[in-house]
């Protein structure tokens, strides 16, 4: 794996958000401006991504490149809470970057870890202090 593939700079971040879903919530989405990055905090979301179905459970980190088409259901008997980042990348050379070499799901080993870098940057994002772009940014590294 080229090494340099990491050497990125986060860019723009379009919105950061936490949703508590219902057993009716559903997304059929592809965001050509921005990587997505999800985290399951509670329940059970199911995701179909190029014809393949993939269960999302609490502690689940999601990871979607610009463009890649994807949709989800909540389990109607367990829905599920998440947070939802949306950001652009660019090279330290200033280049866009389309694509990053991440695993569609991972599941987390120490989610509670996950689970409060996801409420800072919940919370530094909704303050909007002076400075929280670097602080978001800062997370989002992280």
């Amino acid at each position: 794996m080229d090494a340099n593939l990491f050497d990125i700079i986060i860019g723009k971040i379009s919105f950061v958000i936490h949703r508590q879903s219902n057993s009716e919530w559903s997304r059929n989405i592809t965001n050509d401006k921005n990587f997505l990055m999800i985290f399951a905090s509670k329940g059970r979301a199911l995701y179909t991504v190029d014809n393949q179905i993939i269960t999302v459970s609490a502690g689940d980190m999601l990871f979607f490149n610009k463009g890649q088409p994807h949709s989800g259901v909540s389990d109607s008997e367990n829905p599920w809470a998440y947070y939802t980042v949306a950001f652009d990348v660019h090279s330290n050379n200033a280049a866009p970057v389309k694509e990053l070499p991440f695993p569609m799901l991972t599941h987390l080993s120490n989610p509670e870890i996950f689970l409060n870098l996801m409420d800072m940057l919940y919370n530094e994002w909704g303050a909007q202090n002076p400075g929280f772009e670097l602080g978001c940014r800062g997370i989002i590294c992280e």
